[in-house]
This record gives C-alpha cells, sequence and structure tokens, in this order.
C-alpha cells in the first residue's frame, strides 16, 4: 500500500448534504473552540444568495464521526468590467487526531474538481498562520500581496487596554496616555464634525435597486477587482444575518443618478469599532464617510475602530490623514481558474474591505 493509501486508509469524503449541518457545526466548536449557532451557519451556506453551497467533508469509516471540513462560499468578483464567478476559502478544519494525514489538501482538491465548483473561475482567501503553507505549497495559491488592518485609536488607554496591554490602566501611564490623546487629536481634528456635515448621511434598512446603478457607476470610473455588490448580495450579507448587527448608511447626492454617492456598514463589538465596508465615487465622499464613523463610534464609547486598506490603493491615504495608523497586515491569496492572469494577479488591482472576509 502506497504512503498515500495508507494515509486515507479509514477516511471517507464526499459532498455534504444539509442533514450535517449539526455536525458540522460541533467540529467547528471542537477545532476552533468557538460556538457557531444554527442560524448563523444557515445563513452563510445554505441560505447563501447565490444559492451554490461548495463543501466536501471528511468522515472515519469506522464510527462515521466528522473530522474534516473543506468550505467555500460563492461570491461574483467584478474585474474591471466583467463579472466572473469566484468562491471565498473559509472554515478550513480537521479534527486534531488526524492531522498529518494529507486531508487539508485532499477535501481542497477533490472540491476544486468537483461538478458543484465547475463554473467557478476565481479563488480568494485571507488565511491563518497554521493554513498558509497549504494553500501556497500544495494547492497551488498565490500570495500576491496583503492588506494593512488599520487602527484609528479615540481613547489611548482604552485603546491599549483592549488590545491586551495591561499596564496602560496604570494611572501614571493612563495619565500619559492622555497628555498623547490630546496632542493627537488636535493633530487630527477629523471627529469634531458638525451634526450638518453629516446631514447627506442616512440610515440604509434595505438595499433597492438604487444601489445596484451606484455600483454600476462605480466600476465605470474606477476600473479593478472587487466583489460584485449588487442589491441582492448586499441585502444576504448585512441586512439579513441575526447573529450581528450592522449599521448602513448611504450618502446622498442629487447631483448623481439615482442619488446615491456611497456608502458605508458599521459594526461595534464593546470597545471595538469596525469599518466593515465602504464604497464611494470620489476620495471626498470616502474621507467625509470616515469622519462620519469615527465621530459615530467616539459617541457610542468605542475605544478605537478598525478597517481594512490596500497599501497600494488611496484609501490608505485617506485613512492616515484621518488619523488611522498601520497595525498589522493580512495576507491575501488567490487561485485563477478562468486563465484571465494579469489583473486577477496583481495587488494593486484588489479593492476589498473586511466585509468581504466572512469573519467580519
Amino acid at each position: 500500500m502506497s504512503a498515500a493509501n495508507e494515509k486515507d486508509r479509514g477516511i471517507t469524503s464526499r459532498h455534504f448534504k444539509p442533514s450535517d449541518g449539526q455536525r458540522i457545526m460541533a467540529l467547528f466548536q471542537k477545532v476552533f473552540g468557538n460556538s457557531r449557532t444554527g442560524e448563523e451557519w444557515e445563513w452563510k451556506f445554505p441560505k447563501h444568495c447565490l444559492s451554490d453551497v461548495y463543501i466536501r467533508i471528511a468522515e472515519d469509516s469506522g464510527t462515521q464521526e466528522l473530522i474534516g471540513q473543506y468550505a467555500l462560499i460563492p461570491v461574483n468578483v467584478q474585474v474591471d468590467q466583467a463579472v466572473v464567478h469566484a468562491a471565498l476559502s473559509l472554515d478550513t478544519m480537521v479534527d486534531e487526531r488526524f492531522r498529518g494525514r494529507g486531508l487539508f489538501t485532499r477535501l481542497a482538491e477533490e472540491l476544486y474538481s468537483s461538478p458543484e465548483c465547475s463554473k467557478v473561475g476565481i479563488l480568494i482567501g485571507f488565511p491563518n498562520p497554521s493554513s498558509y503553507p497549504g494553500f501556497i505549497r500544495r494547492l497551488k495559491w498565490e500570495h500576491i500581496g496583503d492588506f494593512d488592518l488599520m487602527l484609528r485609536p479615540l481613547v489611548f488607554s482604552e485603546t491599549l487596554s483592549s488590545l491586551g496591554f495591561r499596564w496602560a490602566a496604570w494611572p501614571v501611564v493612563r495619565q500619559t496616555l492622555a497628555a498623547a490623546g490630546w496632542v493627537f487629536g488636535l493633530i487630527f481634528r477629523v471627529d469634531q464634525g458638525r451634526s450638518a456635515d453629516f446631514a447627506d448621511i442616512v440610515p440604509v434598512k434595505e438595499f433597492d435597486q438604487t444601489f445596484d446603478s451606484f455600483f454600476q457607476r462605480l466600476v465605470q470610473s474606477q476600473p479593478g477587482c472587487r466583489i460584485h455588490k449588487d442589491h441582492r448580495y448586499m441585502n444576504w450579507r448585512y441586512i439579513e444575518p441575526v447573529h450581528v448587527k450592522y449599521e448602513v448608511f448611504a450618502m446622498k447626492d442629487a447631483g448623481v443618478p439615482g442619488g446615491v454617492c456611497g456608502y458605508l456598514v458599521l459594526s461595534q463589538s464593546k470597545a471595538r469599532g469596525v469599518v466593515v465596508d465602504l464604497l464611494s465615487l470620489s476620495e471626498e465622499a470616502s474621507s467625509t464617510l470616515i469622519r462620519f464613523a469615527v465621530s459615530r463610534f467616539r459617541e457610542q464609547g468605542a475605544a478605537y475602530c478598525l478597517t481594512w486598506a490596500n497599501p497600494a490603493r488611496k484609501f490608505k491615504g485617506i485613512l492616515k490623514r484621518q488619523g488611522f495608523l498601520k497595525a498589522k497586515s493580512t495576507p491575501f491569496i488567490v487561485r485563477d481558474l478562468s486563465g484571465r492572469g494579469a489583473a486577477i494577479k496583481s495587488a494593486a488591482s484588489w479593492c476589498l474591505m473586511p466585509g468581504d472576509n466572512d469573519t467580519f
């Protein structure tokens, strides 16, 4: 028996069935130590707005225990003027007892070559350190660049305490940080906007076809690679979830067809605010939306807020001018199955936000 067959002995794999949901969530809890509700799992997979479900599972053939999963969720990617079927890699997991037997690679390759994935042209992902080597060395993905995690302190001492620096709570340190925060606030007076500055920013309860028109104008004026965000996708991503609360805002402009020149999606968990998504037709609109986000997070008691930026695109400069600092980088990897090549493999082409990953 070959080494490969020896590793596979006692393990079977197949495409998932809806009845596997509870077992998949149990494995998720076991591997990651986090619970996931049935509502969240159903929203992400069976009730996805694009309908396709890409999950390959592995079972112990003796006990029928579910021991591994490789999953993708469908997305459409706008590559300049073309829309390409794509998929985001997520929730890769193997029971600790069965690691080192090539299950991750086996499940991924089986899924890529399955009839279910036949129309997928681009694979994208934001791997964690443990899965990164498998994607690059064994599955032929390419690390084309990084996205910078940008952090904006609102209360210096609370920011550091929230990030795990216990010494930030010491009285002397708090006083020093308060002074530093005061100076920082003088330099970056971006969150002192008057309410009149934000009069054109209004809450959104549901995305409609107005946002389809907005997205098409954006694509025409700002070429590149991004998730295709029609109103159906946006409602699924930000309005329908019950496991997380998003605040959605539109920026109105009577001078553009449809009246929308940008939108903003926010979330907040205790001290942390996140600019989950933002698209606009101009740098000025993006700047105003960021100022609005910072102001709102401060009013709601956040210690800091964060978002993503492609270091090769202008949005990072907008963030830096408004007091955002680079905290760390997240690797962005792709596998091109479409043959489009250059545009997809150029990091500078990609315009992505935290909401384009499943973890926000």
